[in-house]
């Protein structure tokens, strides 16, 4: 899917197109968005609970 290159480069580019998004949704919309932090965090621990795991080691 891309190219066959690492991985690893994806996670930088996912927090900075976050990060991007933000701002630029802070300064476009009329209400504070990074008041909204702990509602993204308690989204993001409820996806970790429930993501299925490709890890056989947990299975033990």
């Amino acid at each position: 899917m891309f190219g066959g290159r690492n991985f690893g480069l994806l996670i930088p580019i996912f927090i900075l197109s976050c990060l991007g998004t933000v701002f630029i949704l802070q300064n476009l919309l009329p209400f504070n968005v990074l008041s909204f932090w702990p509602v993204l965090l308690i989204i993001v621990g409820l996806f970790l609970i429930f993501a299925k795991s490709n890890d056989s080691s947990k299975d033990l």
